[in-house]
């Protein structure tokens, strides 16, 4: 009995162990939309209901009143701090489906993530271009 006892916290020492490194961290808005940003110098702090994300790319504030998750992925996303704060000071947008198809152009980034469907857009400023999804 003590053996069986002993090889199963051993395989469970082991399991935990196997930690996974997630290069990523997602952000999720109550609209649908998404941000993700590199987890590499990343620091994280709250104040006056504000989420401040800082890493390598630049800094982030999210509001904590419009987050609905966050949590750690494998995979790159949607937006990087960069795209963020350049897409949010461009002001007019135009926003296109994947397929090409343009669905307007909006004042703001924020305009057109509230006009729009759950889906997958592409938004146009005049310094950049991102891709967004909204659920």
């Amino acid at each position: 009995m003590k053996k069986i006892l002993v090889i199963i916290i051993a395989l469970t020492g082991v399991l935990l162990a196997r930690a996974y490194d997630y290069p990523f961290i997602v952000f999720q808005n109550t609209d649908g939309t998404t941000t993700t940003l590199s987890v590499e110098s990343l620091t994280i702090s709250v104040a006056d209901g504000q989420l401040t994300v800082a890493n390598g790319e630049g800094t982030c504030s999210l509001p904590l009143s419009s987050l609905s998750k966050m949590y750690f992925s494998q995979t790159g996303g949607q937006t990087s701090i960069s795209e963020l704060l350049v897409a949010d000071a461009d002001g007019q947008v135009t926003v296109y489906t994947v397929g090409g198809r343009q669905m307007g152009t909006y004042a703001s980034v924020e305009k057109a993530k509230s006009a729009l469907r759950p889906g997958l857009y592409i938004i146009k400023g005049r310094n950049r271009t991102l891709k967004i999804t909204i659920k």
